[in-house]
């Protein structure tokens, strides 16, 4: 894969650099919106900043748009439909950072009732005494792990969504105030009666500057990584025409596995027609994830197609009759990002469902003529058998005890999902 070409979708990809706030955006727009800004309270962070917070983004629709400069998963549409229905245990919360009287600076907060026990999936692939003994520990000690979580971004996306600065605001200032800020944050909610014990900031990749947070006692965490496929090709033959001869059996058998499955993009009526099966076949893959902060509401899908408008899309798969699954898109910039889906596993095997799924995106990337797809977290070995290439982002995680703070590196990696898998590119060779 030509990883010059790589690096620079990645850039603008859902690990998109904090920077991209345009000056522009910062300036003369702002300073038009500014009297309409009203915050629920201010707090000055050091002699130069201060953050106003606010508990709903209806009121700062423009002036937030301003400073996340066109940036649709961090958009007051996108956030507005999150904020309309609220996941269970999640309460979002908006600050803007202001340097003197110019605001130069927006943070997206998620205040999450954690519980470690209802949020992870731990089990053991081995039947030996000691893992199963391990397993009941794990067990044991995550049900005392509850806590308020305050996340810097959206634990329903893959990536750092949860802040912007104008250009002109450096890496390392970024850090500090958004960790200020943050801080600063837990106080007021203590004094209102909310203990705040655990900060979490995601997700960076190593190269962004994430080792700013470890400056300022943040340690990180690697999970899962997220897939990417970098889409460099005019048609979908010609991503097939660097694959190997073997993997050009396994996409034709596939298809051919797959052709009583036909896929079909879905109007605004449609998607309402459907919502309850659409949730339906949403809640079983869901179902099956080792490690889940949320479950999305039956309305997400039609609002969110109501406020994004042609940037989100859900596709419908149906086997003769039966609706069978679905799959959704984001197009963020020139990245496009599968969104959520669902599908009935009875039709997986007999019909290479879920790997036709894979295809379809592949194709409607290319289609579209995006940059790049990314895949998110799940299922990696069969999106690296689609040519995707794992990107390890870091979690940012700090508490607010300083004692335990200091154990988080041998207390946290205990409770990380194990996900061993194996890369299997289908490409001829590594370009």
């Amino acid at each position: 894969m030509n990883s010059t070409k790589h690096t620079s979708h990645l850039q603008r990809s859902n690990a998109v650099n904090s920077e991209i706030a345009s000056e522009t955006h910062c300036s003369k727009t702002l300073e038009e919106l500014k009297p309409q800004l009203i915050s629920d309270y201010s707090v000055q962070l050091t002699d130069n900043y201060e953050c106003s917070y606010h508990k709903s983004i209806n009121k700062l629709g423009p002036f937030w748009d301003a400073l996340a400069a066109d940036e649709i998963l961090m958009s007051s549409q996108y956030l507005q439909v999150l904020e309309l229905h609220q996941m269970e245990g999640i309460q979002p919360y908006y600050g803007i950072i202001h340097r003197g009287e110019d605001p130069i600076g927006i943070i997206y907060w998620q205040l999450k009732d954690f519980d470690l026990s209802e949020s992870l999936d731990i089990h053991s692939h081995s039947d030996s005494a000691l893992s199963r003994i391990w397993v009941k520990v794990k067990q044991f000690a995550s049900r005392l792990i509850k806590d308020n979580l305050l996340v810097v971004g959206n634990v329903s996306l893959t990536g750092d969504f949860g802040f912007r600065f104008c250009p002109s605001v450096s890496q390392k200032d970024q850090k500090m105030l958004v960790d200020k800020a943050s801080l600063k944050f837990i106080e007021l909610k203590k004094a209102s009666g909310t203990k705040i014990k655990t900060i979490m900031v995601k997700d960076f990749r190593s190269e962004e500057g994430s080792n700013r947070f470890e400056r300022v006692d943040y340690t990180p965490y690697v999970a899962d990584p997220t897939m990417l496929l970098d889409i460099r090709w005019d048609s979908f033959d010609d991503y097939l025409a660097e694959h190997k001869s073997k993997a050009r059996v396994r996409v034709k058998r596939a298809k051919k596995l797959g052709a009583e499955l036909k896929m079909k993009q879905l109007t605004i009526d449609e998607i309402i027609e459907n919502q309850v099966k659409i949730f339906e076949l949403y809640k079983k893959i869901a179902s099956y994830s080792s490690f889940n902060l949320f479950t999305l509401n039956e309305n997400y899908f039609v609002d969110l197609k109501l406020a994004l408008k042609e940037h989100f899309q859900v596709y419908a798969v149906y086997y003769e009759d039966n609706f069978v699954a679905f799959f959704s898109t984001i197009v963020n910039k020139d990245v496009m990002h599968g969104h959520f889906l669902g599908y009935d596993q009875a039709f997986n095997a007999k019909t290479q469902l879920y790997l036709n799924i894979l295809y379809w995106l592949v194709e409607l990337a290319i289609d579209q003529k995006v940059g790049e797809l990314e895949l998110s977290r799940t299922a990696l070995e069969i999106k690296s058998s689609i040519g995707a290439e794992p990107l390890e982002l870091a979690v940012m995680v700090k508490a607010k005890n300083s004692l335990f703070n200091s154990l988080m590196k041998r207390v946290v990696p205990i409770f990380l999902p194990e996900n061993k898998w194996q890369a299997r590119s289908p490409f001829k060779q590594a370009n």
